[in-house]
C-alpha cells in the first residue's frame, strides 16, 4: 500500500483496503473501511489505491475537527 491509513475515525478501530470489481467489467475500485463488527464504516470509488487511502485519512481529520470544534467554541469567553 502507498500510504498509511488512520484509525477509524468513529470509532478508532482499525482499517483496511481491499480492491473489488467496479459496476463497469474490468474496472476495479479500492475500499477502505473499518474493521469493527460494530462500526460497518467504509469509503469507496476510487480506481487508485493512494486516492482511496487519502480519502479516508482526510475523514479521519473531519471527523476529529468535528469532535472538537464545538468545545473549543464553548470555551471561548468572547462570543461574537
Amino acid at each position: 500500500m502507498t500510504d498509511k491509513l488512520l484509525p477509524c475515525p468513529f470509532c478508532g478501530y482499525k482499517a483496511s483496503m481491499t480492491n473489488v470489481e467496479s459496476q463497469v467489467p474490468g474496472r476495479f475500485t479500492w475500499i477502505v473501511g473499518c474493521d469493527s463488527e460494530d462500526c460497518d464504516v467504509s469509503f469507496h470509488g476510487h480506481a487508485r489505491q493512494v486516492d482511496a487511502a487519502k480519502a479516508w485519512n482526510g475523514q479521519r481529520a473531519i471527523a476529529i475537527i468535528d469532535e472538537i470544534l464545538p468545545h473549543y467554541q464553548d470555551a471561548r469567553t468572547d462570543t461574537r
